[in-house]
Parts: C-alpha cells; structure tokens; sequence
C-alpha cells in the first residue's frame, strides 16, 4: 500500500504490523526485539518480556500501571498463566 496525502489517512488505513516502535511519554514501550536491545540501557532490560507480535519477535515493557503501584507488578508470563489456571482454555479456538 502507497502512503497517503493526508497524514491522518495514513494512522486511520495502518496495519498493526507495520509498527517497529511504541513510546508513550518518550519512554520505550513496545518494538522490534533488536531496536529495544540497542536503546533500553541494560541494566533496565530485566523489565522486558518477549512477544512474538504480529509475526516477528518484539519487546515488551510491562512496568507500565495505568496508577501509581505500591508493588511491583508481576510479568506478563504469571498474569497468562494465573488466568489459564482460574479459567482453562476449551473449545474449537484452543483445539
């Protein structure tokens, strides 16, 4: 698909996998596994979980709270698997 004119027809006719790279508030979010490596400092790359994301491998930043937390929150690998153990995945979708 060729870009638009308008910028705006652009954001509104995107493809989710043509994303490589999330920031909200200039903090590094979400993107390709290789651009997170190089631009997240080490020591702050423990916070990372890998994702396969619409087909190719991505980082992920789950510090992120929509409020201020008073603990550390759990990553998103425990938050998967508490919710398959409370509710186990039946029928066609999961066959």
């Amino acid at each position: 698909m060729s870009a638009a004119a308008d910028p705006w027809e652009n954001i509104v006719e995107a493809n989710p996998s043509w994303v490589d790279l999330v920031m909200i508030d200039g903090d590094l979010a979400y993107g390709r596994a290789d651009w997170m490596t190089d631009l997240v400092a080490e020591s702050d790359q423990r916070r990372l979980e890998a994702q396969i994301g619409w087909g190719k491998p991505v980082l992920l930043d789950t510090s992120y709270t929509a409020e201020e937390a008073d603990q550390e929150q759990p990553p998103l690998a425990q938050l998967r698997a508490d919710l398959i153990a409370e509710y186990p995945p039946v029928g066609p979708i999961f066959a």
